[in-house]
């Protein structure tokens, strides 16, 4: 099966990275500057996000959004908090930070948020 054709692919197989850097199958080294789609940008194999990690992979890897997660909403409470939006809705927030950055977004026909650049 062929991968979605989103986009031209630059023709290099990154398949390490460290900090701030990655390495391609050739060994060449790369100034890592990509954030990355729906991502945080924390660099590669930071000891402390391995730990993490791995000690959320030795409880539960994933499970679906259908049942209550813990982790989920305590993150959301504090994005909230950052974000000086306690009381209000992930959506709302969400429209705030994009708002700041230039972003505009809109409710969708299925409730999901429509992101328009």
């Amino acid at each position: 099966m062929k991968l979605f054709d989103v986009y031209p692919l630059f023709d290099v197989n990154i398949v390490r990275g460290q900090g701030c850097k990655v390495w391609d199958d050739k060994g060449q080294e790369y100034l890592d500057l990509y954030g990355g789609h729906a991502v945080i940008s924390i660099g590669h194999s930071h000891p402390h996000y391995i730990n993490k990690v791995t000690e959320q992979l030795g409880k539960i890897a994933f499970y679906s959004n259908s049942v209550v997660n813990k982790l989920q909403q305590e993150l959301a409470e504090r994005l909230g908090r950052a974000g000086g939006y306690h009381d209000h809705q992930l959506l709302q927030l969400l429209r705030h930070l994009f708002y700041i950055v230039g972003v505009a977004v809109a409710d969708a026909d299925d409730g999901m948020a429509a992101v328009e650049v």
